[in-house]
Order: structure tokens, then C-alpha cells, then sequence
């Protein structure tokens, strides 16, 4: 049962949030060096597979956006919670089927797999698992297909981190 509270969150079809349009995720250009990329890759496979059984929730991010992935990534460890990331759904979908995770983060709209068929392949392996939308979509026709309850929320671009972390903390409470 998702709860209403009055923080700019209502309940249409999925949890939409109402986020301020001019609010942004920076992040300084440049990325990692390549050979700590590939480390930071093989870092996340070996989360994903090796989670502990704690109380800490575990969280996949999926989006082929690295500034996205990153900021979401580092605010999410940040938060306390463990993070695993995938730059495309076919690498999400492998790192989801490899370790439990209790939320799953996911872009609508990347390279191969698109966010509603990974949504929908995730509901199939796990049902009680929570799928997050992240858009930049119309809201509209996003809501409308979302009715088909592959996904359990959207979240539309652009949106602030605390509304994010509100959000989990509803999804997870």
C-alpha cells in the first residue's frame, strides 16, 4: 500500500513525483580512467553476487547516463544503503539475477534493453521487488503504460535527491 504524504507525492496509477522543473544533477565532466573502469565494473558484478544477508538494503541503479548513475550511486551509498550499477538493461538485468536486490532503479530509455522490458523481465523473476522509473518522458503516456504494473513508480527528470531518498524510504519502510 503506498502512502500519501503531503511532500509533492500522489498516487496515479504509480507514486509520481512532483519535482520543481528547474532542479538539475551536476557533475564535474571527465569520467574515470579506463582501467579503474573496468575495476569499478568488476567491483559492482562482485557486489551483486556477494551481498550479505545484513540489514543493509541493497539497490540497483541502471541508466546508461554515467552522471545519472553516479550521482544516484554515490547519494544512494551516501544514504547507508548498498548500491550496485549497470550502464544498460542487459548488464542490470545479469547483475539482478546474480544478487537479491530490494529496489531496482531503472532509465526508461537506453541502448538494447529499454526500461519497460527490463521491468517487466525483473517482475517475472522477482514480482515482490520494487522497479523505479526514472524519465524525462511526457508524464502522460508514462502513467498510461505503467498501468500494466511492471513498474511500481515513476520518477520524472529533472528531480532532487530528497525526494529520492523520501521516496525509498516509503518503497522500503
Amino acid at each position: 500500500m503506498v502512502q500519501w504524504i503531503g511532500l509533492g507525492f500522489e498516487k496515479i496509477g504509480v507514486l509520481e513525483m512532483e519535482v520543481p522543473q528547474k532542479a538539475s544533477i551536476f557533475r564535474e565532466p571527465g569520467r574515470l580512467p579506463s582501467a579503474k573502469r573496468e575495476t569499478y565494473r568488476t567491483d559492482q558484478a562482485a557486489l551483486a553476487s556477494n551481498f550479505a544477508q545484513g540489514s543493509r538494503r541493497r539497490i540497483l541503479v541502471i541508466d546508461d547516463d554515467a552522471n545519472v548513475r553516479d550521482v544516484l550511486s554515490l547519494a544512494l551509498t551516501f544514504m547507508g544503503y548498498d548500491v550496485a550499477v549497470a550502464d544498460c538493461g542487459d548488464e542490470g538485468l545479469n547483475l539482478f539475477l546474480k544478487g537479491p536486490f530490494d529496489l531496482v532503479l531503472t532509465d526508461l530509455d537506453m541502448p538494447g534493453m529499454d526500461g519497460w522490458n527490463l521491468a517487466f523481465r525483473i517482475k517475472e523473476k522477482s514480482p515482490g521487488t520494487p522497479v523505479v522509473m526514472i524519465t524525462g518522458k511526457e508524464r502522460e503516456g508514462v502513467l498510461e503504460k505503467a498501468k500494466d504494473g511492471s513498474i511500481d513508480f515513476a520518477i520524472f527528470k529533472p528531480f532532487r535527491l530528497d525526494n529520492i531518498q523520501q521516496m525509498i524510504q516509503i518503497i522500503l519502510r
